[in-house]
């Protein structure tokens, strides 16, 4: 083995690990706008049913 070979592998670790996070804030993030749909959805409902009830 070449006295290389240890300061490549944490290097390597370090690729994989960079690009496992950023799939997985990808992914977070996409499911971060799922639920701020879902939660603006609701709030419309909130609304909607707050102004029927001010006009009653």
């Amino acid at each position: 083995e070449s006295k290389d070979s240890p300061h490549e592998q944490p290097s390597r670790r370090q690729i994989l690990a960079q690009s496992f996070t950023i799939v997985s804030q990808q992914s977070n993030k996409k499911r971060q706008k799922q639920r701020k749909t879902k939660i603006t959805k609701s709030k419309h409902k909130i609304l909607q049913t707050s102004t029927q009830q001010a006009q009653q």
